[in-house]
């Protein structure tokens, strides 16, 4: 009972009132402990819900990331993967005027494609080495790259020459 309600039901001259009064008083603690046991079951269900949906939020992604490598590999223009080729054979790093130059592109066209390239994650800009002014940075072939390069068995267009062999 609460202990108002016991500070006060001393000063009650009617009993008939007090009985009420008491009567009332234990109803009203009767709704309160059945809407706190609702509350309680309603807390664990929501808890049990929401571990629930961690769990399926877990298999989504791990079905997404499944899905993803069931799709087919995204390929690359042309042009762009002629160039990825390019870093594929050579040794050392190209800035995009080498790369302009060696495919007789406009700078801004050959930047267009080494930015794709860039994005995908198959080449890199590679900074130059601390100290040295002599060799600039430029952009070298990753990891992802050569795997592309192999996957996709991207070779060389035939050359001119070539053709009438």
């Amino acid at each position: 009972m609460n202990e108002w309600l016991a500070a006060i039901l001393p000063f009650i001259k009617d009993a008939k009132m007090s009985a009420i009064l008491k009567e009332h008083v234990a109803l009203l603690e009767a709704q309160r402990d059945d809407n706190i046991r609702l509350l309680d079951k309603t807390d664990a269900e929501l808890a049990s819900e929401k571990r629930k949906t961690a769990h399926l939020v877990q298999e989504v992604a791990a079905l997404q990331v499944k899905f993803a490598a069931l799709q087919p590999a995204k390929r690359h223009g042309e042009t762009t993967e002629k160039i990825l080729l390019n870093f594929f054979q050579r040794e050392d790093i190209a800035t995009p005027k080498e790369i302009a130059a060696a495919f007789e592109l406009q700078l801004n066209t050959a930047k267009y494609h080494l930015d794709i390239l860039e994005k995908n994650e198959l080449i890199r800009w590679k900074p130059p080495a601390p100290f040295k002014t002599v060799q600039p940075g430029g952009m070298e072939i990753t990891d992802l790259g050569r795997a592309y390069i192999i996957e996709n068995n991207v070779e060389a267009p035939p050359t001119r020459d070539s053709t009438y062999t």
